[in-house]
């Protein structure tokens, strides 16, 4: 905290110097209404990061985190400037909660996208979707899951918002702009960006080689193509072979089992970056577990920022790890 204080003085004392002083050798900073008041931190972006975006159907599989960052990017900043009237700040939430706070000087906009155990019965459409009241909140089905009254394994993600209401802003107001935002946010993301594998009744997707997403991007996909992806590394690239030759089904955890008895599990899952992570796998932050079954679990954080991380479970689940790595980055 101290040394972001010391970087904003250094900003200011540069900006009175790029604005030039009042006279040669007056070493008297100028005051000006700007610079006067106080930024406010609630209208800068926090949290955000670069993603991958996903929509439809593959926005209900992906990491919590990651589905805070679509969120919030969805619509730009000037978007989001025009509809809250004024300068902006996004602060990116994560798991276990997917969601989005757009703040403005004048109010505060919630956006999140959590699994409904019901069936969303409509009553409006709004951003063409089928959409409905529950008290404060707008609830909108972003794909066809969520009108369903049975589901098999998969997700029935239902999008909600909220407004932080100021005292000034009656319910009318309140619900003129909850649909004015979700005019413009519903149909960018409710509009299909990918296939995803379509998983049976237990859960499972038959395995497919699947190449893999470039530059680290796997972190951000749909949980079945991660699982699709890692398997593929893992078979092709690392060359470990399974034990049977029929096809096989494999979850969110792409387990590979080997000829000589051992079993190699590796998934992604949301991990925590204030987790302690005291050793290094391929320069990543990692940390190491034993197992009383005598194999051991390595987890790795992938990439900074995205709260994602990749375990390997086997009985040289470092070695397995390091190589892993840096494909996955590559």
């Amino acid at each position: 905290m101290r040394e972001k204080r010391a970087l904003t003085s250094v900003l200011a004392c540069v900006a009175i110097l790029l604005g030039g002083c009042s006279e040669p050798g007056d070493e008297t900073p100028q005051t000006t209404a700007e610079t006067a008041r106080p930024k406010n931190p609630l209208l800068e972006d926090r949290g955000i990061r670069p993603v991958r975006m996903a929509t439809g159907q593959a926005l209900t599989w992906v990491a919590p985190e990651t589905a805070s960052q679509i969120l919030c990017q969805t619509l730009d900043k000037e978007q989001w400037k025009d509809l809250l009237g004024g300068e902006v700040g996004r602060l990116a939430g994560g798991a276990p909660s997917a969601g989005c706070v757009i703040t403005s000087a004048a109010s505060s906009v919630t956006v999140e996208l959590f699994q409904a155990h019901e069936a969303l019965d409509p009553e409006f459409t709004v951003g063409g979707r089928p959409a409905a009241n529950d008290r404060a909140q707008i609830r909108v089905a972003l794909t066809d899951d969520a009108l369903a009254p049975t589901l098999n394994k998969g997700a029935r993600s239902v999008l909600t918002i909220t407004v932080n209401q100021p005292p000034d802003l009656d319910t009318a107001a309140t619900r003129e702009l909850q649909t004015r935002v979700l005019t413009e946010l519903v149909p960018p993301l409710a509009e299909r960006s990918e296939a995803v594998p379509v998983l049976d009744d237990l859960g499972t997707v038959a395995y497919v080689s699947t190449p893999l997403a470039p530059g680290g991007e796997i972190v951000d996909l749909p949980t079945p193509i991660q699982a699709l992806q890692l398997c593929t590394v893992l078979r092709e690239r690392l060359g470990l072979t399974r034990r049977s030759p029929e096809a096989d089904k494999i979850t969110s955890d792409c387990e590979v089992s080997l000829p000589d008895g051992d079993n190699v599990t590796a998934y992604l899952r949301h991990t925590n970056h204030r987790d302690e992570y005291p050793e290094h796998i391929a320069s990543r932050p990692a940390r190491r577990l034993k197992l009383e079954s005598g194999t051991e679990s390595i987890t790795v954080l992938l990439r900074d920022g995205a709260e994602v991380g990749l375990t390997v479970t086997a009985p040289d689940a470092a070695s397995i790890a390091e190589q892993l790595v840096p494909i996955l980055l590559g």
